[in-house]
């Protein structure tokens, strides 16, 4: 469960919701939230550079007026920095040691997804926390959550995490495992066939192969997140395919509010690239995003 909660925000209706939904996220978790700003007015010569001829403390005084408007519930704090946005970004998050980092997308295109800010993606790539990253079509009631899972040991983080979240919000969990095809088998739209079969044989549909496939996938998974100890409602779901593919179009096909995935970041290499399905699904989904980090 989060303690303390690092929300940067910025003067706009995006981080008005966002400001919302932490103070909610507060609520449910007891969590401490920290808003920060870094000062405004940008350096011509570097975009990313801010510098304020306005008195800090007139900028605090306007913050704390700003926030008291909006009637937050939660315990909250406040600071204010100057300098490469992303980078005091990173700064407050090592000196004030927060649990998660919660940040907002301006990406109400597509272009605008695939140039997903270099501020919050730079925060997503070099924290050490887990990143919320929220979409305003987040707004809309939704119900779906996706968790991508692979099997591996941090998802079982992920796993819990959307558990709470799903019981909190009546939410059913989506639960998808992607599968290469079977060497033997070769995909081509709704049809599928055995590689070495004859040309006449192509176009039937699924096979005894493929059937089997999936089911011995759908027993694994089932197997999987039954030791888990779910008490949400959810689905489990096998794909083959590319993974960050099969996500995206499952996450369109249910018009899914939330993705909840784990990135494999033990080193701060690693941290940087965060893998390219994660990267994939930031850019491309207009689905909120929890990106879950394991912390050495």
């Amino acid at each position: 469960m989060e303690k303390k909660i690092l929300v940067p925000i910025t003067p706009s209706d995006v981080s008005k919701d966002l400001i919302i939904r932490a103070d909610i996220w507060g609520q449910r978790t007891g969590a401490e939230l920290r808003f920060l700003h870094v000062r405004s007015i940008v350096n011509p010569l570097d975009i990313n550079f801010t510098f304020s001829v306005i008195p800090i403390e007139q900028e605090q005084e306007e913050l704390s007026e700003f926030l008291k408007r909006l009637d937050l519930k939660s315990k909250y704090s406040i600071n204010i920095r100057s300098g490469v946005i992303y980078s005091q970004i990173i700064e407050e998050e090592q000196a004030y040691q927060p649990d998660l980092i919660m940040m907002a997308a301006h990406s109400h295109t597509t272009l605008a997804r695939l140039f997903l800010g270099s501020n919050t993606d730079y925060v997503v790539h070099h924290s050490i926390n887990p990143v919320f990253v929220y979409r305003r079509k987040d707004q809309q009631e939704k119900t779906s959550i996706i968790v991508p899972l692979d099997y591996s040991e941090i998802n079982k983080e992920v796993i819990k995490f959307a558990d709470k979240w799903a019981n909190r919000t009546n939410a059913r969990i989506n639960f998808i495992h992607v599968s290469p095809a079977p060497n033997d088998v070769r995909f081509s739209g709704d049809y599928v066939w055995i590689k070495e079969a004859a040309p006449a044989d192509d176009n039937r549909r699924t096979d005894d192969r493929i059937r089997n496939v999936s089911l011995e996938e759908k027993q694994r998974l089932e197997s999987y997140i039954e030791k888990q100890n779910i008490t949400a409602k959810y689905n489990t779901i096998i794909k083959f395919g590319k993974p960050y593919q099969e996500i995206l179009n499952f996450q369109k096909e249910i018009n899914a509010k939330w993705i909840m995935i784990a990135t494999h970041s033990h080193t701060l290499l690693n941290r940087i690239f965060i893998g390219s399905n994660t990267d994939y699904l930031l850019h491309h989904s207009d689905a909120t995003m929890y990106i879950y980090k394991h912390k050495m």
